[in-house]
């Protein structure tokens, strides 16, 4: 928990931490157990309450719930409603067996009785649902009592397949019935893909522009990077006015210091597109637009260069593809383009497919788009597939980026200097 700027321990006991503050003026908090001793280490719901003042817990903790039959019991929220504390957590994993289950007890420890129609929002048993995955809930009650609830989904590209664009938000409305127990909005447990909006004055969030241009001091707030902050020491938009510098350092396949900033993909069909000027020296030193899922699985169009034999001082643009830490590359000659300062790039990623493109000249300021290598698998940049491809089992949520990315392995910190990024969704 953060106070302020201050950091406050609270505990190492699991995860999903959850505060509460009931009417008495009394806190709590409650988190997931891990239990080493079990294989699945899920060990139910525990709860201690939490000092204000001293930020820290205090007294007993008390182990309030073991889970129904859908086990995995992690993600708490508790709501006090009626006379009743509501336990609200995920269950089932977070994979399509994922669901959201409710229980409740007029003592905040319990002992709590599980909703009668639990789970309250599942798509296990509807494969075909547009929104599957659906669990990790949360409530909320607009200013005119309706109730909504917030949670996690994925939108498969096929029945029970890959979701390139990772674990998502959804919303549902729900309703307080006579018995006192909450229900979806419709007769059903499935979410649906249109949900009726409360009633409240429309509020226009401001449309973000497809095209970033690098005129300002601040990155993007769109774009993330790995690991580290970004700082200005290897990315930055001051050391040329109006373009996005990187300074290269590891490779792609790199746990420790990459130079790359990226854009989740957010729609089955989106396109991303830059502008770069590189100039390697050596074909240790690499840029370029990437798809990215993590450092064992992307697609790379990239630009290189050369420093032996034949090939010495010509410059070249290149496709690298890594699925499960092995890497190939799916064209069968570099393009040559010794003689060219600025190249376009751009993929475009549509379902399961990807397509990269360049270009070196324009047309009524267009880019002269030319494909470049085949078509690539792109639903290997996905949770349901990374999954199943790490070593032992490691849990994977983020879904597909696009990045801009620069790479120097002989360490001299080469830069790459992109003019835009151009982000569409189809």
């Amino acid at each position: 928990m953060v106070h302020g700027l201050n950091q406050t321990f609270v505990n190492s006991s699991g995860f999903d931490p959850s505060l509460f503050h009931d009417d008495d003026g009394k806190s709590y908090c409650l988190n997931m157990i891990v239990d080493h001793r079990n294989s699945k280490f899920f060990g139910g719901i525990i709860i201690q309450e939490f000092d204000r003042n001293l930020k820290k817990t205090v007294g007993k903790i008390h182990h309030i719930f073991s889970g129904s039959e859908h086990g995995l019991s992690e993600g708490p929220h508790i709501y006090k409603k009626n006379g009743y504390y509501y336990l609200l957590t995920a269950e089932g994993g977070t994979g399509y067996n994922h669901c959201v289950s409710l229980a409740r007890s007029t003592s905040i420890f319990g002992p709590y009785e599980i909703h009668p129609s639990n789970p309250v929002i599942t798509a296990k048993d509807a494969p075909s649902n547009y929104l599957q995955k659906t669990g990790h809930a949360d409530l909320v009650e607009t200013q005119n009592g309706q109730w909504y609830m917030v949670f996690l989904t994925g939108r498969p590209l096929t029945e029970l397949g890959r979701c390139i664009t990772g674990r998502e938000t959804a919303i549902e409305k729900v309703q307080w019935r006579e018995d006192n127990w909450l229900y979806l909005d419709h007769e059903s447990n499935e979410a649906r893909r249109h949900v009726p909006a409360p009633n409240l004055p429309e509020h226009k969030f401001k449309s973000e522009a497809q095209r970033i241009t690098f005129d300002t001091p601040a990155v993007d707030i769109n774009f993330q990077s790995l690991r580290i902050p970004m700082s200005n020491e290897w990315v930055n938009q001051t050391d040329r006015q109006g373009y996005l510098r990187l300074y290269g350092r590891e490779s792609l396949s790199s746990c420790f210091e990459q130079s790359l900033v990226g854009r989740r993909v957010q729609a089955h069909h989106t396109i991303a597109s830059t502008c770069i000027e590189f100039s390697p020296e050596n074909f240790q030193q690499m840029a370029g637009l990437v798809c990215y899922y993590n450092t064992t699985h992307y697609h790379y169009v990239y630009i290189s260069g050369d420093d032996l034999g034949a090939y010495s001082g010509k410059k070249f643009i290149n496709v690298l593809s890594c699925d499960d830490n092995k890497t190939s590359h799916p064209i069968s000659q570099p393009i040559d383009i010794t003689q060219i300062e600025k190249v376009y790039l751009k993929a475009e990623f549509n379902g399961a497919v990807i397509q990269f493109y360049f270009a070196v000249d324009t047309k009524d300021h267009q880019p002269n788009w030319q494909a470049i290598g085949p078509e690539l698998d792109g639903s290997i940049l996905s949770d349901d597939y990374v999954v199943h491809t790490e070593k032992g089992y490691s849990p994977c949520f983020t879904g597909a980026f696009y990045g801009l990315a620069c790479q120097d392995l002989s360490g001299q910190k080469i830069h790459a200097d992109f003019e835009y990024f151009d982000y569409q969704e189809k």
